[in-house]
């Protein structure tokens, strides 16, 4: 069997690492300046416009959701959505809170 010499082997490690340098498994893509840079201001300018789409489109959605609905279901989610808010109303203080304190009838 033949043997490479010393400076083949040389030769072909060098080879090989100049062939190596040129491939970058993990390439990060080039960032173009301009409008794209995120700063405090443009994030909170996108999130108040994000905020503001989601609102509308919830609204959108909910009347949309009454509509299809006949006069009795309409009437009775009314009906439970007060309620709902009235026994909220007392809620603002936590219930372990509430179940200790002074009452005044």
């Amino acid at each position: 069997m033949m043997r490479y010499p010393v400076m083949h082997r040389l030769i072909l490690v060098l080879i090989l690492f100049v062939l190596a340098l040129g491939v970058d498994a993990q390439k990060r893509p080039r960032r173009q300046k301009g409008n794209d840079v995120q700063t405090p201001e443009n994030a909170q300018e996108r999130e108040a416009a994000k905020r503001a789409e989601t609102e509308a489109s919830y609204s959108e959605k909910r009347t949309s959701h009454l509509e299809i609905q006949d006069k009795a279901t309409r009437k009775r989610m009314k009906k439970t959505f007060r309620k709902a808010e009235q026994q909220a109303r007392g809620r603002q203080i936590p219930w372990y809170k509430r179940l200790f304190r002074k009452r005044r009838f």
